[in-house]
Parts: C-alpha cells; sequence; structure tokens
C-alpha cells in the first residue's frame, strides 16, 4: 500500500509539473503571437497591398503564363490572373495571341505567389488589361475559382459572356473544353 502511494504521489506531482510546463509554453506562444499580430498592426496593408512594377516579358511559356524582368533587374514568373487558357496540346490553345506579348513593356500588379514561385498578376499595356483583353477576344476563359479581385474579375465574367454571344475565339466552335475539364479528362 506504501509502495502504491509513492507511486500515486509521484505521478501526481509529474503531472502538476507537466501541466505547469504546458502551461508556461502556452504562455510564451500566446505571447509570440500577439507580437506576430503586433507586427501586423503596425503595417496593415504591407501584407496585402499589391506590388505594382513596369516589366519586359522575356519569355511566354504557354497562354497564361510568361516570363518578366523588372526594370529593377527581377525575374519574375507570371501567372496571369483570374482566367485560363487552352493549353497547348488543347484545341484552341495556340500560343500565337500570347506570342504577341513577348519583348512588350507591361505594368504588373502582382497580387500573391503561389507555392511553386508563380506571381498571379494583372498586366497592362499601354492602359490596357491584358487578362481582360485575353478574355474579351475569346482566348481564355474566366476561371471564378481562382479570380476574386474586383472590378476585374466582374469585368472578364462579363467579357467571357459577351466572346460567347459573339462566338469569338475559343467560342467560334461547337462546345469548346475549359482547360481544367480537359486535363482532368487525360488523366
Amino acid at each position: 500500500m506504501l509502495a502504491q502511494n509513492k507511486i500515486l504521489d509521484k505521478v501526481g506531482r509529474a503531472k502538476d509539473k507537466t501541466v505547469d510546463t504546458l502551461g508556461d509554453a502556452k504562455d510564451a506562444t500566446l505571447e509570440k503571437l500577439d507580437e506576430v499580430k503586433d507586427m501586423f498592426r503596425d503595417k496593415p496593408d504591407e501584407a496585402t497591398k499589391p506590388r505594382e512594377l513596369s516589366a519586359e516579358v522575356v519569355r511566354v511559356s504557354d497562354g497564361q503564363t510568361l516570363a518578366v524582368l523588372t526594370t529593377g533587374l527581377e525575374g519574375l514568373k507570371i501567372r496571369l490572373y483570374g482566367l485560363e487558357c487552352p493549353d497547348p496540346d488543347q484545341p484552341g490553345g495556340s500560343l500565337a495571341a500570347a506570342k504577341l506579348l513577348q519583348g512588350l513593356t507591361v505594368k504588373v500588379t502582382a497580387l500573391s505567389t503561389d507555392s511553386q514561385g508563380w506571381t498571379s498578376a494583372l498586366l497592362e499595356n499601354d492602359g490596357k488589361s491584358v487578362n481582360l483583353d485575353f478574355v474579351e477576344q475569346g482566348l481564355a476563359w474566366h476561371y471564378p475559382p481562382g479570380c476574386q479581385v474586383q472590378p476585374a474579375c466582374g469585368q472578364m465574367r462579363a467579357a467571357e459572356q459577351a466572346a460567347r454571344a459573339a462566338k469569338r475565339g475559343l467560342w467560334a466552335g461547337d462546345n469548346p473544353v475549359p482547360p481544367w475539364e480537359w486535363r482532368k479528362a487525360r488523366k
């Protein structure tokens, strides 16, 4: 009985120490979290503000992905925000329209960077939205799951509806298949 009481007493003390240690760790974590929150409170727009830069299009990978070189000599891999072009091996997947961008100086509004290092961006050339132009000409689908920035997304949605009605580009053919469905069917 005495041995059992000693063991129970040791277990109780160990439990109390563990609870105290966990409590201290929790307090330290909460303090660190408050510090991080304060860093962003001091600069509320820094984490979410889009970056705008001037760049030259140096390479076109496919209809919606390209490489640019900024005036500060920073190389960026760009994915055009809010749209999906046909894959190169898909009907309508010609790179001809995208290739017209090569060598142009564009204004890049960098919105985010994904886990693969691609910058999702809105592009302008001579004051005109490249993203919107692609959709207006029927060269791309507006991609709602990846489009949250307004007014650009609403404009692209309306541009796709107009391109469909006018049977421009992709919409001249019968039942064009969106690239996300094309890829899924080919797996």
